[in-house]
């Protein structure tokens, strides 16, 4: 199955792991910018504050999972008057921030019962679907390597 292609929770992993989607958030990017461009350096940050808060999470119950970012693509903005913008280096990440919250029975220990891990992207529209080049990428990630173990 591919992610792009229909509107399921699952898929499969290249290394034959299978995989939910538990949940998934999603906003405009730039939701709540009201003046001046987005740039390098804002972008860096946000990404940074964002990571980290999902990192950071406390529950009574159980350990947040890790936190993957996909790296994003940034587009150079060019200035309509060829000036420089005076205040860092405008650049735009794709519109839609995405963060999914996925789980396999996949574990590394073989006493435990789950495994999670929370990923981040950036996508110019709403999905599902999920576009194609980050379809890609999830199902290549090394789950082993990224994901935390649980038990129920």
């Amino acid at each position: 199955m591919n992610l792009h292609g229909d509107a399921s929770n699952r898929f499969t992993m290249k290394t034959r792991q299978k995989i939910e989607i538990l949940e998934l958030r999603q906003h405009l990017t730039y939701e709540g910018l009201l003046e001046g461009v987005p740039t390098r350096e804002r972008n860096q940050r946000q990404i940074d504050g964002l990571v980290a808060s999902l990192s950071e999470q406390v529950s009574p119950h159980w350990t947040p999972p890790p936190v993957f970012l996909v790296p994003p693509f940034e587009t150079p903005i060019s200035m309509p008057d060829g000036k420089p913008y005076p205040f860092e280096t405008p650049a735009r990440l794709p519109s839609v921030t995405c963060i999914a919250r996925l789980q396999s029975y996949t574990t590394r220990d073989p006493d435990m019962d789950y495994s999670n891990l929370t990923v981040i992207w950036f996508q110019e529209a709403f999905a599902l679907p999920i576009a194609e080049d980050i379809s890609t990428q999830l199902q290549q990630l090394d789950w082993t390597r990224l994901a935390t173990d649980y038990e129920f």
